[in-house]
């Protein structure tokens, strides 16, 4: 497996025309840009889009990447109720990066069904994810996710 590319992506459910209701349009830029991103991974054809989000289960000690067989989300909190969107996990990168972390000083936890049931957390698919993955579903859906939270940790070991 390799990097085949990168993006950082906006993320306001606003941009969903079922979201902003005509609202949208005065972010025409941004989902220019959206579409555009869409089709650069059109182009890419990835196995995995590796997911890193600030909206996810943050932790003050460590990344938290979610070890699940697939992830689902919605966007009901922000009033589109018709929308549900679920991936699988790349169980193949999972077990790669769980490797390469082991070896880093970076604190991370993968967090599991049970585990987030004893942490009261979500495990599931978040608008920082969702929102991206609405326009690049536009072009491509032939991949599976690795969800990554940040964590409360120094730039330095994000990086």
């Amino acid at each position: 497996m390799y990097l085949k590319g990168a993006g950082i992506s906006p993320h306001p459910p606003i941009i969903i025309p079922e979201i902003g209701n005509g609202e949208e349009q005065k972010s025409s830029g941004t989902i220019e840009g959206m579409n555009k991103l869409g089709r650069f991974v059109q182009e890419l054809e990835p196995k995995v889009i590796v997911l890193i989000t600030p909206h996810g289960n943050v932790f003050s000690d460590g990344i938290c990447i979610l070890d699940y067989d697939s992830l689902k989300g919605d966007l009901k909190e922000f009033g589109y109720y018709d929308y549900t969107v679920e991936k699988k996990v790349s169980r193949e990168f999972m077990v790669s990066f769980n490797s390469v972390l082991r070896n880093c000083d970076v604190p991370y936890l993968f967090i599991g069904p049970e585990d987030a049931t004893h942490y009261r957390i979500q495990g599931k698919l978040d608008h920082g994810c969702i929102v991206p993955l609405y326009y690049i579903d536009k072009y491509y859906q032939d991949y599976q996710i690795v969800h990554i939270s940040i964590g409360m940790l120094p730039l330095k070991d994000h990086y």
